[in-house]
């Protein structure tokens, strides 16, 4: 199985909803960053047939975007 190209020893696959809107940010050496927060669960499992339909909590996770040049 090959690695999906951006992906490496620190990447990750995220699906979720954006909380915030994102927010770009100029670095004191010119870069650009953009911040996002993503939610991922809070969702009902459907897997378990009959179960109690309570929702799995929300994760928040913080992602920061910059570019590579």
């Amino acid at each position: 199985m090959s690695t999906p190209k951006g992906v490496g020893a620190s990447g990750a696959f995220l699906c979720g909803k954006v909380g915030d809107p994102p927010v770009q940010k100029i670095l004191r050496n010119g870069h650009t960053v953009t911040i996002l927060t993503v939610g991922t669960g809070g969702m009902f499992d459907q897997r378990i047939v009959g179960g109690n339909d309570v929702p799995r909590p929300v994760q928040w996770h913080r992602i920061v975007i910059q570019n590579e040049n």
